[in-house]
């Protein structure tokens, strides 16, 4: 069972990176810390792709926030979350923007809290046989990446706040990378 998509974890700040959630290994970049709240990009390491035409698998990706100061914060991440996949040597091979509509109310985290969202992410083979990462929604696809073929990238996610109001987190981050590994359809 892969992490739920849309789902927002709370957790106590002092989890230890690497843990496992039920049923499902996932694993934890390295956290990186700005203005007093960490980041951390939060996948399963290992997606299949699809086999068929209009199959999907899951490709689950969430990012952890910890909350490290002595006050809330609101994310508001919707329309400023963005995907990157990058080649092994380092290369942006894919980024995306992460749209409103898969994330469309703020996230608040209480002070010397954590929250988990987790994004509706999934490897796609559409019907002209590319294998594509993407947003699934009522409404739609977003596609992420063109075709992604078997082999190890990296993921991390980048985040920019500029405005101001109601607790908000104002800065700028990108997580450290975490290495995933695309494997051919069984």
């Amino acid at each position: 069972m892969g992490l739920l998509a849309g789902l927002v974890v709370s957790l106590a700040a002092g989890q230890e990176n690497g843990e496992k959630a039920k049923n499902c290994a996932v694993e934890y970049s390295k956290p990186i810390c700005v203005k007093e709240v960490e980041f951390e990009v939060v996948a399963e390491t290992v997606w299949r792709r699809p086999a068929e035409v209009y199959e999907k698998e899951g490709a689950n990706i969430g990012l952890r926030i910890t909350n490290r100061s002595d006050k809330d914060f609101t994310f508001d991440l919707g329309g400023m979350l963005h995907i990157s996949l990058k080649s092994v040597d380092g290369n942006e091979w894919a980024s995306g923007r992460v749209a409103k509509r898969f994330l469309p109310k703020p996230l608040k985290v209480a002070a010397d809290k954590s929250e988990i969202v987790t994004l509706p992410t999934h490897l796609y083979h559409t019907r002209i046989r590319e294998v594509c990462l993407g947003l699934n929604s009522d409404i739609g696809w977003n596609w992420l990446t063109p075709d992604i073929q078997p082999g190890k990238y990296r993921l991390c996610l980048c985040f920019e706040n500029k405005q101001e109001g109601n607790d908000a987190w104002l800065g700028k981050m990108q997580t450290e990378t975490l290495e995933i590994e695309v494997k051919a359809a069984k």
